[in-house]
């Protein structure tokens, strides 16, 4: 018996919502990688500033107060380290500007 006779494959549409609902946006990420370097993690924040109003004393009285401002997690996605340049190039294609080089630290 091949490795393949006990598989069974499904093919399934997805149905993409037209109105996803209430999404949380993050707009900061930390990648890591474990000890062997095989898995590239990405983890996704959301991080809110606090909102300075009042005049211009007030909002740097208020600002010289802000010392920490909470980053809440999103996401977390585990990826093989050989989808890794995959990735880079679709973002390269499909992101205006400088490409992303792999060794890029920023």
């Amino acid at each position: 018996m091949e490795e393949n006779e006990d598989k069974v494959r499904v093919v399934a549409r997805i149905a993409w919502p037209i109105d996803p609902g209430p999404v949380s946006f993050a707009n900061n990420v930390v990648a890591q990688s474990d000890d062997g370097g095989a898995t590239l993690y990405l983890t996704f924040f959301q991080t809110n500033p606090p909102i300075l109003v009042g005049d211009r004393e007030s909002i740097e009285e208020h600002a010289e107060n802000v010392h920490i401002v909470d980053a809440h997690p999103i996401a977390r996605i585990a990826l093989p380290k050989s989808i890794v340049p995959k990735l880079i190039s679709l973002l390269n294609r499909n992101t205006p500007g400088e490409p992303i080089n792999e060794s890029d630290n920023s």
